[in-house]
């Protein structure tokens, strides 16, 4: 069972720095107690772990076009290619659960049109907009337009995306059949069809690429990398940023993150024609435990800092063995205890996370994304 956050540290640290609102998690140019080590833990993370994140999903969603052309070919509308299709679809959307914690900046790019909104549509309010995309592939199957790259370019979030691509592949438009011989018939009976499915495997591809080259090259036109904006502490000079520091925003993503798990019904609505929600939760998982406790490449990590600095080994204890059950409810499927468990880290990283890594008064938390 999940380790519940000391009471009496949780009711001091509740009445004097966290204010509940509506509206998810946020911050008002919120500071760290910063140190020469807590600087090098967090390099450590946006180098070792966030922006090979970010690379890692842009090469799945390169693969995911290649994987949509191939399909589309001359012949190449057989049971091999679709069974290929669906594998990288899956691997897509693994790679996009190992990116969600960090929800922030990159992912975000504007306040009116946030890119991380044309690639997971449910993760924007929890509604699932299946039948929204079912209408949508319908419209332009029977349309009559010619369709291409630009069709897509300018559809509302909820249009395009993972959820998209996924409808595309896993399902009929006619009858939604997920035999793989019905799905194949269809992409050979009409070639707009395969006009859809490279439509929203470019515009995947495009944002993935947008979201990397923010982490790596250049951020709202700035001419520097968020990387390098974020760990020297210039971000407040771009226009919409709040300055908050480094560790702020990333603990913030990683606490929004669980607070999404913990009220949103997302087994019941990511990946349901794929059945592979769960091994994308393992991995996002997986990629939390990594955010704390560095990898092989890293000579300090956030967890070093919390105990070594602060002399906080319960709560590393406390968060170590929260974050072990949360893998064990996703282990055995259990809806529930995955919501319970998700609830337990939300706290942990409001309390045990940022008192450990001394993040001053001033944080917003909410429950709901």
């Amino acid at each position: 069972m999940f380790k519940a956050p000391f009471l009496m540290k949780s009711l001091t640290i509740g009445l004097s720095t966290l204010i509940l609102s509506a509206c998810g998690s946020s911050s008002s140019s919120t500071t760290t107690s910063s140190t020469p080590e807590l600087d090098t833990a967090i390099q450590n993370v946006v180098d070792n772990t966030i922006i090979p994140a970010s690379a890692h999903f842009k090469t799945q969603a390169q693969a995911l076009d290649n994987s949509a052309e191939l399909f589309c070919s001359t012949n190449g509308i057989n049971e091999q290619n679709l069974t290929a299709l669906k594998v990288q679809w899956q691997q897509t959307n693994n790679a996009w659960f190992q990116l969600l914690p960090f929800k922030f900046g990159p992912m975000e790019g504007s306040v009116v049109f946030p890119t991380y909104t044309y690639i997971d549509s449910y993760r924007v309010n929890g509604n699932n907009y299946m039948e929204t995309v079912r209408s949508e592939i319908d419209s332009l199957l029977s349309s009559g337009d010619e369709i291409n790259d630009s069709t897509f370019t300018n559809k509302t979030f909820n249009k395009v995306g993972l959820l998209a691509l996924e409808v595309s592949i896993f399902e009929t438009a006619s009858s939604q059949s997920i035999s793989s011989t019905d799905i194949i018939n269809e992409y050979v009976a009409d070639d707009t069809k395969c006009a859809i499915l490279t439509g929203y495997s470019t515009q995947l591809l495009r944002r993935a690429s947008i979201i990397d080259d923010r982490w790596t090259t250049d951020y709202q036109d700035s001419g520097s990398s968020y990387r390098d904006l974020l760990l020297s502490g210039q971000l407040e000079e771009i226009n919409g940023e709040d300055g908050s520091d480094a560790t702020t925003k990333i603990v913030l993503g990683a606490q929004n993150y669980f607070d999404y798990l913990a009220n949103r019904n997302v087994t019941d609505s990511v990946g349901t024609l794929a059945g592979s929600i769960w091994s994308a939760l393992d991995l996002s998982i997986g990629i939390t435990e990594e955010l704390m406790n560095g990898t092989d490449d890293s000579n300090l990590s956030l967890f070093d800092i919390i105990k070594n600095t602060n002399s906080n080994d319960q709560d590393v204890n406390t968060i170590t063995d929260n974050l072990s059950y949360i893998r064990t409810t996703i282990s055995n499927a259990d809806k529930i205890s995955l919501q319970a468990a998700a609830k337990a880290l939300d706290s942990n990283f409001k309390v045990e996370v940022t008192t450990g890594l001394d993040i001053n008064a001033g944080l917003s938390f909410a429950d709901g994304d």
